[in-house]
């Protein structure tokens, strides 16, 4: 081989590498952030139990979460970082809701019925 020809292949040989990052980079971009699923765990926890002794206490979920009178309610690092709070009329449960971005529905989903927090799209 000669000395052009090394030059023309590490040159290929780098073009390639550069793609490739771009295009990682680009992934990542698109991907959005990684879901915090630990945090989301605890913070999901936290609300319910307070929630279930605000019901204890009072016979019903509170209209708000701000009803709770808590110090401050849990902020998601994900997302919108800020929980949504709804309580149902027909069983008397409730339902958290964390969205990706405030034009799009998907997120995540507590639900009181079930007990547990899943994606929801």
């Amino acid at each position: 081989m000669t000395k052009r020809q090394l030059k023309m292949g590490f040159a290929a040989l780098l073009a390639v590498a550069i793609l490739c990052a771009g295009v990682a980079v680009a992934f990542k971009w698109l991907r959005g952030e990684p879901l915090p699923r630990a945090e989301i765990d605890a913070q999901t926890s936290y609300l319910s139990q307070k929630l279930e002794a605000y019901k204890s206490q009072f016979g019903a979920y509170p209209a708000t979460l701000d009803d709770l009178h808590l110090e401050e309610v849990p902020r998601p690092s994900w997302g919108t970082r800020q929980w949504e709070y709804k309580r149902l009329r027909d069983d008397g449960g409730f339902e958290l809701i964390l969205r990706e971005s405030e034009d799009d529905y998907v997120g995540v989903y507590y639900s009181s019925e079930y007990g547990t927090w899943r994606v929801d799209s």
